[in-house]
């Protein structure tokens, strides 16, 4: 949910926080998250006029404020009136990912490496949290990974052959 321009009786910060208190995720911009626009005097007009666009629901200011007042008042229905040509399908619209990456796998070897005291190491780990080694390499640590997990290999690991060879 979004709050621009003025609500009656509260500071913006008063608003947001009993937005929150109401269970809304508040956030400062339109964004194809957004689902409701609280709106008053002195609105930013490109809020407006891009929730208008996505089709999203307006809630004026005074009715926000009175709900804040008075969380009990709501009847749970939906709050806000849709604006613009766009469906009111909150429910059925689909959402942008916010990644556009495929999701991470279960297991994923990351290694960390330093040289404290002019002493190489490297720390591994798997994703899943089941798996923890400190030894002298990289390569060494991908070798005991490989251990940990056989079934489902680190395609992303290249060894220095493959580099050599100009993979990827």
């Amino acid at each position: 949910m979004v709050v621009t321009g003025e609500v009656p009786d509260m500071e913006r910060d008063a608003a947001q926080q009993a937005a929150r208190e109401l269970g809304a995720k508040v956030v400062s911009s339109v964004t194809a998250t957004t689902t409701l626009v609280v709106h008053g005097p002195g609105a930013g007009r490109s809020k407006l006029d891009k929730a208008t666009a996505r089709g999203l629901r307006l809630l004026d200011a005074a009715a926000f404020a009175a709900l804040a007042v008075n969380p009990d008042s709501w009847d749970g229905e939906r709050l806000g009136e849709p604006a613009g040509a766009a469906r009111d399908d909150d429910l059925d619209r689909e959402l942008p990912r916010t990644s556009s990456r495929p999701a991470e796998p279960q297991h994923r070897l990351n290694t960390t490496s330093a040289s404290p005291g002019g002493v190489w190491t490297v720390w591994g780990s798997c994703r899943c949290g089941e798996w923890k080694v400190r030894v002298d390499s990289t390569a060494e640590a991908r070798a005991r990974y490989a251990e940990h997990h056989v079934d489902e290999p680190d395609d992303e690991a290249l060894t220095i052959a493959q580099l050599q060879q100009g993979a990827r």
